[in-house]
């Protein structure tokens, strides 16, 4: 989740709203947005009613994103009762909410990071499951996640797409991770895992019945065997 900013000019910005959401969140997962609302003075709610101050629209598929979607019940509900009733329903986009809470939101990120959706439009060959396993093996590092994304900083960008190339190129992803592990911490790599091939062990021995041999240096003789 990522952290409000510390320029946020109000530290209690959401003192006495009632906020409700409605739609997927983009930058931060339900949850965390609840837990973020209360923690700035504020306090949440499942529907829209006449106690409820603040309704805020998930920016991931919502009805501003796409016009031909249908509005969510609660937009719904918000819009009749301040017109009926002369409510005073604040409908924010989470664009406003996570300004107002200090939250970058997705497109803030963007412009400092680069998403995983983006990279897997930029690199084709490179499918999810092959980034989160250089993940999982360390190669690359997330800088951070939101609710529907992951973020990677600019020097992950380099294993990223040598990775594409490599497949690209007809390599085998086991092959491609060998190879990055192996430009990262040297061709010498232990394999520490159960099924790893057993390594060879050579002996080498002098024959028996080799001969000694002298090599002449200018000044001495010196016995080699």
């Amino acid at each position: 989740m990522p952290s409000p900013s510390p320029d946020v000019p109000d530290s209690q910005p959401l003192t006495g709203q009632l906020v409700v959401f409605t739609g997927k969140l983009d930058s931060l997962g339900r949850k965390d947005a609840r837990a973020l609302v209360s923690r700035l003075g504020g306090a949440t709610a499942d529907d829209v009613n006449a106690k409820t101050t603040m309704l805020v629209l998930g920016a991931e598929g919502s009805e501003t994103a796409d016009p031909v979607r249908r509005k969510s019940n609660k937009l719904k509900r918000a819009e009749d009762l301040n017109a009926q009733e002369g409510l005073k329903i604040h409908i924010v986009s989470e664009e406003e909410f996570c300004r107002l809470v200090g939250v970058p939101t997705a497109d803030t990120l963007k412009q400092q990071y680069h998403a995983m959706r983006d990279l897997l439009v930029r690199y084709p060959t490179l499918r999810e499951d092959h980034l989160r396993y250089l993940v999982k093996c360390g190669l690359v590092r997330p800088v951070l996640r939101t609710n529907t994304d992951t973020f990677f900083a600019f020097p992950d960008l380099a294993a990223i797409k040598q990775a594409n190339d490599d497949l690209g190129s007809g390599a085998s992803f086991r092959s491609v991770v060998r190879a990055l592990i192996a430009s990262r911490h040297g061709q010498l790599a232990f394999d520490f895992r159960l099924d790893a091939a057993p390594a060879k062990i050579l002996t080498l021995r002098r024959p028996a019945d080799r001969p000694a041999t002298r090599v002449e240096l200018p000044d001495r003789w010196v016995r080699v065997n």
